[in-house]
């Protein structure tokens, strides 16, 4: 009997890290939990790296020259694009601190250590409780925050 492997294109071509700022809450949770709350935010991330390099390729620099677009803007677009409902749309707010802890708009709310880092060259995408998704450059440093709920 031949036995089938569910393999996701976003094991293969990201780097991925589970708990990626030690967090004591988040290490009580299995990496079932995880995988599954992450869901299909991996893969639309991974979807979007890939886009942008088969579209730019190595015309990417006069392109985002011309369109004042970042890399990282079209990430977020194509994965709004592909999840078809929101995402980074409505400017979620926040940012990260330096151990990749998502801090809310709110100051009266506690930061949140991440689930998951994916990574993709230079790209990296956090993933959250409820959703939360920040998109970062490590090269720029650019923060792109949102919801995918």
């Amino acid at each position: 009997m031949e036995m089938l492997q569910n393999l996701r294109a976003s094991e293969l071509v990201l780097d991925r890290t589970f708990n990626p700022a030690e967090s004591p809450d988040v290490e009580t949770l299995n990496k079932d939990y995880l995988v599954e709350a992450c869901g299909l935010i991996p893969d639309f991330f991974a979807d979007a790296c890939l886009l942008l390099e088969l579209d730019h390729g190595g015309a990417s620099i006069d392109f985002f020259a011309k369109t004042g677009a970042t890399p990282l803007d079209t990430i977020a677009e194509t994965m709004n694009t592909i999840y078809g409902s929101g995402g980074f749309y409505d400017g979620f707010g926040g940012s990260i601190d330096e151990h990749g802890c998502y801090v809310s708009k709110y100051s009266e709310e506690e930061p949140m250590p991440p689930f998951a880092k994916f990574i993709y060259e230079h790209f990296c995408c956090y993933v959250y409780d409820c959703a939360i998704t920040v998109l970062f450059d490590l090269r720029t440093r650019q923060t792109i925050v949102g919801r995918f709920d």
